[in-house]
């Protein structure tokens, strides 16, 4: 939340897929080796491209949030892109046309496709916006996909949102939704603490309870995580940092201590970050211009020393 405080609620919600036919990717292999048979080869090659859309996003001055699309693209005028997103950005099918399809369960949607037909982008009841998707009476376009070995004609309800540049650079699988609820931001921090999948069953005696033996069983990684563990690739990344500060009553502050230091703590407890902006507003003019929430954008915390320290980097403030 201290995100949406400095910089209000996100625009973009973003799911960057790995496309194995990638051409950086297929050149490296030798004759008769698919992308599966190097999985060093897909992280290495990904995470190049994740690098370049980041640069693209973030440097290029390219702003996506203007260039959703749920539809299928016109084949005539831009085959080009119709080819990516018919390939690429298909959910499924599944429902009645495909009951078998890995997104059903109990004979139930667990991504709510198929979605609604709407003539314009409008915004759903949970705030979140429902993209335009025209059914073929209203012009919208169709294609043929098979599905166990029949073809079926599917339309716009199946089309994941997209931007069409990024879909053009990339060529592979790039979910792109708007979003602009403050509750969305839980939703895109929680993914790097859901943990792995697993699925673990088996036969035991009543009193049998090995906690190192369950982890074992239960902690799954794939050849994919796992070389992008051995490379040494970031799992996910925060920027800018947050800071916690303290917050208490005189001589209230949290103090460890043990035996042999107990009376020299109780005397002298270590600064926090709150008792050190006090000082640090006595000692210097600028902090005491500051509200404590904005220390850490002029100040970095020293750990060791319980101290803050004027930063060395960035736009100095004038007076």
């Amino acid at each position: 939340m201290t995100y949406v405080r400095n910089y209000g609620t996100q625009d973009l919600f973003i799911t960057f897929t790995c496309n194995p036919k990638w051409t950086e990717i297929e050149r490296e292999l030798e004759p008769g080796q698919k992308p599966q048979d190097h999985h060093d080869i897909i992280a290495r090659v990904f995470q190049q491209k994740l690098k370049v859309m980041m640069d693209v996003l973030t440097k290029y001055g390219v702003f996506v949030d203007d260039i959703i699309s749920a539809e299928i693209p016109d084949p005539v005028t831009d085959p080009h892109l119709h080819d990516i997103v018919t390939t690429q950005m298909v959910h499924g099918p599944c429902g009645a046309l495909n009951p078998l399809s890995p997104c059903m369960a109990d004979g139930k949607y667990t991504k709510r496709y198929p979605r609604p037909l709407v003539a314009e982008t409008v915004t759903g009841n949970d705030g979140y916006p429902v993209y335009r998707r025209r059914s073929k009476e209203d012009n919208g376009r169709t294609i043929k996909v098979k599905v166990q070995n029949q073809e079926i004609e599917i339309g716009n309800e199946f089309i994941v949102p997209y931007c069409s540049l990024l879909s053009r650079i990339f060529e592979t699988h790039a979910n792109v939704k708007s979003c602009h609820s403050a509750k969305s931001i839980k939703n895109l921090c929680k993914y790097v603490t859901k943990g792995s999948d697993m699925a673990v069953f088996g036969i035991a005696s009543e009193n049998a309870n090995d906690e190192m033996s369950h982890f074992q069983m239960g902690r799954y990684v794939s050849t994919n995580e796992a070389l992008w563990r051995l490379l040494s690739f970031q799992i996910h990344e925060r920027y800018p940092t947050v800071v916690h500060l303290a917050v208490h009553l005189e001589n209230r502050q949290r103090v460890y201590f043990t035996e042999a230091n107990a009376a020299q703590r109780a005397e002298r407890p270590p600064s926090t970050t709150l008792t050190s902006f006090f000082a640090m507003c006595e000692a210097d003019p600028f902090a005491a211009t500051l509200m404590y929430v904005e220390m850490p954008k002029y100040y970095t915390w020293n750990q060791s020393t319980k101290k803050f320290q004027r930063r060395k980097q960035g736009t100095p403030v004038p007076d």
